[in-house]
């Protein structure tokens, strides 16, 4: 079918196949993106990458050399390791350049 993103479930994939929807930028490989599924109908969309611990309280903010990497990570200075819990995040690739922050609402970090 050629180059494009697909499923690592080995299934055959043919004309006939029924596919998600899928919104995945050029890019979206990089070390500040992952590629995730929202359920509200958008489909496969590229995110940025977040490591916001659970009970942040103050704004989170985009940092290159977070202590997990590239990322949103909450302000408080809180040390944030891969034993850390974190809150769901479906940041919107494009949102750290925008500088707009992001929010918490209904459980997750959105930009």
């Amino acid at each position: 079918m050629g180059a494009e993103w697909y499923c690592k479930d080995g299934k055959l994939i043919t004309n006939n196949t029924r596919m998600d929807n899928c919104n995945i930028q050029k890019g979206c490989t990089s070390d500040y993106y992952y590629v995730d599924y929202l359920t509200n109908g958008e489909g496969w969309t590229c995110l940025e990458k977040a490591y916001i611990h659970t009970g942040c309280s103050s704004s989170p903010g985009f940092s290159n050399g977070g202590t997990r990497g590239a990322g949103w990570y909450c302000s408080d200075n809180k040390k944030v390791d891969q034993n850390t819990r974190l809150d769901p995040a479906f940041i919107r690739a494009g949102c750290a350049q925008q500088g707009s922050g992001v929010k918490y609402s209904n459980g997750i970090w959105e930009c």
